[in-house]
């Protein structure tokens, strides 16, 4: 037998009245139930007749039976004690496993279905990222226009939203102020586990129908631990993408913009993501595209993605690059960048054969190691490092070769570009030059090539 939506409500205020009481404190002194719950029932409804409308349309008999399962599966680890009590990463990860038992074209049309209830238009269906499509082309205002700029919001407008509709009310302020903890606090990780602790036993608390001992909530958190650990640890490397001396300081401002739009309560009470839109733009606003194009990628640890125009793919790959290989000379000596680079050249000498090269490259091999070790060898050492060292050479020069085929293969204006970027990054003045004067250096290299030559350039390495 079906609830109406008003039964529902009834269940659910019964339900929610007391955590929410408990979530007011002082604030709700003097209030009826229904002041306090009305606010909540636009929301709740939206979602019943979503639900209603997604119902409906996965009965009908165009639905394959292993896209019924998909949601099924979905539903399942949504209920499960794991989405209230472990991190969002560790349950990420859980319903990734979940779904590669399902082929990917019943994972893509479950996605259309949820866009087609939803009515979304902003992204593609496909599960992986694709290209830009043509239609695309009247949005570029500019020929060194970065970013799609509508697209690029809406699309994390959207998925911080759908994030929040995963959430009840009783717990998104303590998951908010979860990741606001490691995300936003400047400190050791020994502290923001100790902080993350005592916001779990406030969950646990505010949640749990009866008193909970300290030996309870100690044995919660013992289950509970090694996922907030996991999760500290996670966005630790995010973080430390976004503080690579090479990030520009404004990118930082705007990374820190957004996370505390995402994790505010007002973000979790709007209604659409229409609203989510106007909010998201509001806080990236006061930066350019160019913090927004390198936010995105940092985000989501991409060089580059469909929300960005060709040109700014293109900028995303030369600063990709140029960090690089300026984080790998920051550790060379001169001695053992002249060392290496001639060794490098050898290697990728395509007018001899393997083994012409490994009968030349033997004493370039050995110097590129004294040079690393800043220690001269006897020539007994020599000869067993080389001979340890061997196998290691052929494999370096066959990958080369190899490269240096699939470039000629791809046309001789990108088998030249690709020359002409491993020139530039083997010479003493790009070792020499910071980084400002190393991204000049390679974006006028590139100057003479396209967008597309540049991203295929990249896609081909």
């Amino acid at each position: 037998m079906f609830s109406t939506n008003e039964q529902k409500l009834q269940e659910i205020k019964a339900l929610m009245l007391p955590v929410m009481r408990k979530e007011l404190g002082a604030k709700a002194y003097g209030l009826t139930d229904d002041q306090i719950f009305s606010p909540q029932i636009p929301s709740y409804t939206k979602l019943f007749d979503m639900n209603m409308k997604w119902s409906f349309r996965l009965i009908k008999p165009d639905i394959p039976k292993e896209v019924r399962e998909i949601e099924h599966q979905i539903k399942q680890l949504k209920v499960s004690r794991d989405m209230l009590e472990l991190d969002k990463e560790y349950v990420l990860n859980k319903l990734k496993r979940m779904l590669r038992k399902f082929s990917e074209s019943s994972l893509t049309r479950y996605i259309q279905l949820k866009h087609e209830v939803e009515k979304r238009t902003t992204e593609p269906t496909m599960l992986e990222e694709t290209t830009t499509p043509e239609s695309e082309s009247s949005q570029i205002t500019s020929p060194k226009q970065l970013i799609y700029h509508d697209k690029m919001i809406n699309f994390w407008a959207e998925n911080f939203f759908n994030e929040n509709n995963e959430l009840s009310p009783s717990i998104a302020d303590f998951w908010n102020n979860n990741y606001r903890i490691i995300y936003l606090e400047q400190k050791p990780d020994d502290i923001k586990l100790k902080m993350l602790k005592d916001n779990y036993f406030d969950e646990l608390k505010a949640n749990s129908d009866t008193i909970l001992s300290n030996e309870e909530l100690e044995n919660k958190w013992k289950e509970a631990r090694k996922s907030k650990e996991d999760s500290i640890k996670s966005i630790n490397q995010r973080i430390k993408r976004f503080n690579q001396r090479e990030v520009p300081n404004s990118v930082r401002e705007i990374n820190k913009a957004i996370m505390e739009l995402r994790l505010s309560r007002e973000f979790y009470e709007i209604f659409s993501t229409e609203e989510a839109a106007r909010l998201f733009k509001k806080a990236v606003d006061p930066y350019s595209d160019k913090d927004l194009l390198m936010w995105d990628s940092l985000f989501s640890n991409v060089v580059y993605t469909d929300r960005d125009t060709p040109f700014g793919k293109r900028t995303q790959i030369i600063f990709e690059n140029t960090k690089f290989y300026h984080q790998r000379y920051k550790t060379w000596t001169p001695r053992f960048k002249d060392a290496s680079s001639s060794k490098r050249k050898m290697e990728c000498d395509d007018t001899k054969t393997v083994d012409e090269l490994m009968d030349r490259i033997k004493g370039l091999s050995i110097q590129n190691e004294e040079a690393w070790r800043n220690q001269k060898k006897s020539s007994q050492e020599a000869d067993e490092f080389w001979e340890k060292e061997k196998p290691n050479e052929r494999k370096l020069v066959e990958e080369c070769q190899a490269q240096i085929k699939k470039f000629k293969n791809v046309g001789q204006r990108l088998y030249q570009l690709y020359q002409d970027i491993e020139d530039l990054r083997l010479s003493k003045a790009f070792y020499w030059a910071n980084f400002e004067k190393k991204l000049k250096m390679y974006t006028d290299a590139a100057a003479k090539y396209t967008d597309e030559e540049v991203i295929t350039f990249w896609n081909t390495l």
